[in-house]
Order: C-alpha cells, then sequence, then structure tokens
C-alpha cells in the first residue's frame, strides 16, 4: 500500500478533513513559516523581503529550490519578480525568481514556453552553482517539451 499524499491523512478524500469539520487545503510552503510570510508580502509587491529570504537560504539548494518554486506559483509572481530584476538586473536571485514564475505559467498557457525557458538558461547562468533554474527547466521540459527533451 502506497502512502497518502502529501497533507492528507491515510483514507481521507481529497479536500476533506480527517475529523468531518469542513475542508484543509494543502499549502506547499509545508511548515516554512518565513516562505508562508515572505510569500505574502510579494503578492503585494513587496519583493525585499524575498531577497532577503533567499540571501539567507545561501547554498541550501533543496530549501532554495522549494522557497522559489512556491514563491513562483502565485499568478502575481512573475510581475513582481519582473520589477525586482529591472531593479537589479545582474540579481541572480531575482532571474531564479522570474524563471520559477514563468514555468508555471508557461504550463498553464499563460506565457510563452520559449520565454520561461529562456528565463530558465539566463538564470542559471547568473549562478551557475544553482540548480534551481534547471529544476525550472526540467519542470517545463516534462510537460511542453519535445520527445528528445523528456527522455
Amino acid at each position: 500500500m502506497s502512502p497518502p499524499p502529501l497533507g492528507r491523512p491515510l483514507g481521507v478524500p481529497s479536500g476533506r478533513s480527517p475529523w468531518g469539520r469542513g475542508s484543509r487545503s494543502f499549502d506547499p510552503a509545508l511548515d516554512d513559516v518565513e516562505l508562508v510570510t515572505v510569500r505574502a508580502q510579494l503578492a503585494q509587491g513587496r519583493w525585499t523581503r524575498v531577497r532577503s529570504l533567499l540571501t539567507a537560504t545561501g547554498d541550501d539548494w533543496d530549501r532554495r529550490g522549494h522557497r522559489l518554486t512556491v514563491l513562483g506559483e502565485p499568478n502575481t509572481s512573475a510581475g513582481w519578480a519582473r520589477e525586482w530584476l529591472l531593479a537589479e538586473p545582474d540579481s541572480a536571485d531575482a532571474a531564479a525568481l522570474y524563471a520559477c514564475a514563468l514555468v508555471p505559467r508557461a504550463l498553464r498557457g499563460k506565457e510563452k514556453q520559449e520565454r520561461a525557458r529562456d528565463a530558465c538558461l539566463e538564470a542559471a547562468r547568473l549562478a551557475p552553482a544553482d540548480p534551481t533554474p534547471w529544476l525550472a527547466l526540467l519542470a517545463l521540459s516534462r510537460r511542453l517539451g519535445s520527445d528528445n527533451e523528456t527522455e
């Protein structure tokens, strides 16, 4: 028997509380309280806290990848990441957030696939040691790539 999906106890249907009291939704931020706070601020256009969070994350690549993926998911993130990138064009963190924000938009058909791919490659160029842009590119290629790209 396989384990239950993350965020749901075994035997509880999606969107149902195990205690029968309405529904509980899964938060991809998991237990990262700083990430939850910064995500809310980014939704309001305050990207300076994102900069501080990513700087504090350093080269903890797993945590960085998770944080950037979660921060990039909301529809508004691409616009705010672009604003940050305009203010700090050489920021590897801004470029990574922009790439991680364009990929989900491309997967939803709201952004050109080529633009998302280019953003991933630019982020990888700015921070060669960071695997996060490659993670984003892999997600894009997995869903929208050609057979040669996905094999």
